[in-house]
Formats: C-alpha cells, sequence, structure tokens
C-alpha cells in the first residue's frame, strides 16, 4: 500500500506541476502581448508626433513664403518702396521655430533651414532700417543692397517651397498595404 500512496502523491505533484507550469506560460504569453501592444502603442505615438512636427514645419514654410511674396523681388519691382515699407514681415521667433522643427524632421531639413534661416535673417536685418526711417525724409532705396537681397530672397523662397513640399511627402501616412509589404 505505500507504494500505491507513493505513487498517488507522484501523480498529484505532477498534476500540481503542469497547473503551475500551464498557468506561467500564460501570463508570460499574456506580458509579452502586453509589452508588444505597449511597444506599437509608443510607435505610433511617435509617428503622430512626427507627422504633427512635420505639418507644422509645412506651414510655417508657407508662412514665411507668404511673407516673402509680399516683399518686393528685385528694385526694378514698381512698387518696391512701398512694398520695402508695408509688407508683414516674419518675427525671429519664427526663424528659429523653422530650424527647430527642421532639426527634429532630420538632417536634409535642418540643413535646408538653416541657411533660409540665414537668408531671412539677413533679410530682416536689412528691411529693419528701412522702415525706422521717418516717413518724410525717405530712404534712398539706391543705398540698398538690392543685388544680394534678391539673391536671398530668391534663394529663401526656393528652399521654402521644398521645406513645406518634402515636409508634406515625409508627413503622409503610408498605406496598410505599402506598410505590410515593407514588414
Amino acid at each position: 500500500w505505500v507504494q500505491a500512496a507513493a505513487a498517488l502523491i507522484q501523480a498529484g505533484v505532477a498534476v500540481l506541476l503542469w497547473r503551475v507550469t500551464t498557468k506561467y506560460v500564460r501570463l508570460t504569453y499574456n506580458l509579452s502581448k502586453t509589452a508588444e501592444n505597449q511597444l506599437a502603442l509608443l510607435r505610433d505615438t511617435e509617428l503622430h508626433r512626427r507627422r504633427a512636427d512635420l505639418a507644422d514645419l509645412a506651414s510655417l514654410a508657407r508662412r514665411l513664403r507668404k511673407s516673402l511674396g509680399e516683399l518686393p523681388a528685385a528694385r526694378t519691382d514698381g512698387s518696391a518702396s512701398d512694398r520695402l515699407l508695408f509688407a508683414s514681415l516674419w518675427a525671429p521667433e519664427e526663424v528659429g521655430e523653422l530650424r527647430s522643427l527642421a532639426a527634429k524632421a532630420g538632417t536634409g531639413f535642418a540643413e535646408r533651414a538653416e541657411q533660409t534661416a540665414v537668408d531671412l535673417n539677413w533679410m530682416l536685418e536689412r528691411i529693419h532700417p528701412v522702415r525706422s526711417e521717418p516717413r518724410g525724409q525717405g530712404f534712398e532705396l539706391g543705398s540698398f543692397p538690392w543685388e544680394e537681397y534678391g539673391t536671398r530672397n530668391t534663394r529663401a523662397k526656393a528652399a521654402l517651397v521644398t521645406l513645406e513640399t518634402e515636409a508634406l511627402d515625409v508627413a503622409k501616412p503610408v498605406s496598410t498595404a505599402a506598410a505590410h509589404k515593407s514588414a
């Protein structure tokens, strides 16, 4: 009877060990699924943040380009003087924001935005003195650095168009089929 009792105890321990192992495997599986879900949520959150930053970059580039469009392209513009005096200019903070958003977007964006920021700041530094002249005294347009201004204006406009279009292209959601192909 001792052998029968030992066999019964051994069978009970085996069943108990099987149940504990099964529960452990199920808990481990649930933990791994939870970790996968958290990782997917983090990826989605990061992707959403990146798309929002890119949309902000595109919007800022569009606003800056609109301000540049209000300025004269060259001295030969018929209303160059008035356009210099009355165009809505960007704020230096917007140039800093352009740099910041471009840096978040990546190296290519940051490099393009850096030269654009230099050009925009240069133009602001030349336009502000024109605007600070008393209206009755006038400003001698001949002393304005029109040639370099025109080069920087054209270069900044082109760079802002590129920043805007590339930011919008990168921010586009990838189709589900394409995402599964690349995975």
